[in-house]
C-alpha cells in the first residue's frame, strides 16, 4: 500500500485506537505505549502486506493481540523470573526456599493446557528428548519445540500469580436433599452425581455465570487438572457495531446505554432465542435497561439470526447492533468496543477427542494441530481469540 494511503487509514484509527488502549490500560503513559505498538505494528502490515481485504477487521485483530501481550507483561513484571528459582541444596536436600519454590513451579504447570503440561512434565521432570516426547505423542519435533518454547513463556508469566479461593473453597455448598423427577435413565439421576461434594459444587459454580476449567479450580480452591476432559481452544467477543460513516457519537457500550436510555437511536440485536441474543440481553441487564420497555419504544428491533443484525447495521437501517467479533468480520464491520466478562461472560469454544473416537490417535494429532501458532494466526485472521488462561 501506498505510504499517503497508509498514513491515511492511521490518521483515521487513531482517536479509536487511544480510546481502545486507555480503557484497557492502567495509566495514561502505558496506553499510549499500547497505541503506539498498536500503531507500528497496523502501519507496517499496512506497507509491507498485500490483500488485507478488511482492514478494520485486521486492526481489530492486532488490537486484541497488543492487549493480551500488555496483560502477559504486566503479570511479568509483576513475578520473579523462572531462573531465579533456587537450586536444590549440594546434599540433594532441598533448603525450605527451594521446597517452597517448587511447590510453586508444580501449581503453575497445573494450569497449563493438558497438552503443553504433559509435555512440559516428561521434558523437564523425566528429562525425555523432544524426539521422544514427539514420537509418544505423536507430534511432530517442530510442534513440541514450540510448545516448550510456549510453556516456558507462560511459565514466566504466571508462575508466580496468585490464584485466589473462592468462595466455595472456603465455604462450599451442602444439599439437603437431590431429587428428580420420573425414572432415572441409563446414565442414573441427578442424585448419583450431585451426591458427591465435589460434583455439587462445580456444577453450583457455573450456576450462575460460565466459567473455564482453571476459573472453576480457582473457586473450589483445587487443582484444575481433575476438571479436565477437553480443552479450551478458542474465545469470541461479544462487540459492538455502527454503520460506516455513522455521526451518532456511538463509540463504546457506555455511549450505547446512554442513548438507548435517550430513547434516540434504533439498537439492533439477536431474538433471545440466539445465542447473541441472550448475550445482548445480558449487556442490557448490566446497564439496568429494560428490553420490554426499549422495544415498546420503537428503540430496538431484532434479528432472528446474526447475520440478520449484520446486514441491518451495514445497510444502516440501525443505529448500532451486537454481533460476534467473527461475524462482523464476515460482514466487513470494523467493531467500536467489545464486551467485558462482567457484562455478559465469555464466548468459549472448547473442542476434545471423543472416546469412542473410530480414529483417536488421528484426532489427537489434528487437536493438537489446531493448539499450534500456525493454526491460532489462521483463527485470529477471522476474528477469533485465543483462550486466555
Amino acid at each position: 500500500m501506498e505510504k499517503q494511503q497508509a498514513d491515511a487509514i492511521i490518521t483515521e484509527y487513531l482517536p479509536k485506537l487511544y480510546g481502545f488502549a486507555v480503557k484497557r490500560c492502567y495509566g495514561y503513559d502505558e496506553a499510549e505505549e499500547l497505541c503506539a505498538q498498536i500503531v507500528e505494528e497496523v502501519y507496517r502490515a499496512l506497507r509491507t502486506r498485500d490483500g488485507i481485504r478488511n482492514v478494520g477487521g485486521y486492526i481489530y485483530t492486532v488490537c486484541e493481540r497488543a492487549y493480551a501481550g500488555y496483560v502477559r507483561r504486566r503479570k511479568r513484571d509483576a513475578a520473579i523470573p523462572l531462573d531465579q528459582i533456587p537450586e536444590p541444596a549440594a546434599d540433594g536436600l532441598e533448603t525450605d526456599e527451594a521446597e517452597d519454590e517448587m511447590r510453586r513451579v508444580r501449581q503453575a504447570l497445573a494450569y497449563l493446557t493438558r497438552q503443553r503440561r504433559v509435555i512440559a512434565y516428561a521434558y523437564y521432570f523425566e528429562d525425555k528428548p523432544v524426539a521422544v516426547i514427539a514420537a509418544e505423542r505423536g507430534l511432530p519435533t517442530g510442534t513440541v519445540k514450540w510448545q516448550l518454547n510456549k510453556l516456558r513463556s507462560e511459565l514466566k508469566e504466571g508462575i508466580y500469580m496468585e490464584h485466589k479461593i473462592g468462595k466455595l473453597g472456603l465455604k462450599p455448598v451442602a444439599a439437603a436433599a437431590i431429587g428428580h423427577s420420573g425414572d432415572p435413565g441409563p446414565n442414573r439421576g441427578p442424585d448419583d452425581y450431585l451426591g458427591d461434594k465435589l460434583n455439587l459444587n462445580i456444577v453450583y459454580s457455573v450456576y450462575w455465570q460460565p466459567r473455564t476449567a482453571a476459573e472453576i479450580a480457582d473457586e473450589l480452591g483445587i487443582n484444575p487438572v481433575f476438571l479436565e476432559d477437553r480443552i479450551d481452544l478458542l474465545e469470541n467477543k461479544v462487540v459492538l457495531c455502527v454503520p460506516e460513516g455513522s455521526d451518532k457519537g456511538i463509540d463504546s457500550f457506555d455511549a450505547l446505554a446512554e442513548h438507548l436510555k435517550a430513547e434516540d437511536i434504533l439498537f439492533c440485536m439477536g431474538n433471545s432465542d440466539v445465542p447473541v441474543g441472550q448475550y445482548t440481553q445480558k449487556i442490557l441487564a448490566y446497564y439496568d435497561l429494560d428490553e420490554a420497555a426499549l422495544a415498546a419504544a420503537g428503540v430496538i428491533t431484532y434479528g432472528s439470526n446474526v447475520k440478520e443484525v449484520t446486514t441491518q447495521v451495514t445497510e444502516g437501517s440501525v443505529d448500532a447492533g451486537v454481533v460476534y467479533c467473527t461475524d462482523a468480520y464476515s460482514a466487513g464491520l470494523t467493531p467500536v468496543d467489545e464486551a467485558t466478562k462482567e457484562m455478559c461472560g465469555r464466548v468459549i469454544y472448547p473442542a476434545a477427542v471423543m472416546k469412542a473416537a473410530p480414529n483417536a490417535d488421528a484426532a489427537k494429532a489434528f487437536l493438537a494441530y489446531l493448539q499450534t501458532e500456525e493454526a491460532m494466526t489462521v483463527f485470529e485472521g477471522v476474528g477469533f481469540s485465543a483462550v486466555a488462561q
